[in-house]
């Protein structure tokens, strides 16, 4: 290995051309539903996987509880 450091965004998604990731939309308010969506980037289509598969959906209090540790 080289030792070079991959530059990274958000949650740590690579900074590359169109990274499997994943993508949490998180509505502004305390009411809304929070999202989270696998985007398969460039490897979708590929042996038939997916643009995009909807993950799960959670109510906004649940999400509060989690988003700390989601973030590590």
């Amino acid at each position: 290995m080289s030792g070079a450091v991959m530059q990274t965004l958000g949650f740590g998604c690579p900074e590359t051309t169109d990274p499997h990731r994943f993508e949490v939309d998180i509505p502004a308010g305390r009411t809304g539903i929070v999202s989270i969506e696998e985007h398969y980037g460039i490897k979708a289509g590929i042996d038939g996987l997916p643009e995009v598969v909807e993950r799960c959906h959670l109510p906004r209090p649940i999400w509060s509880m989690i988003a700390e540790d989601v973030k590590c």
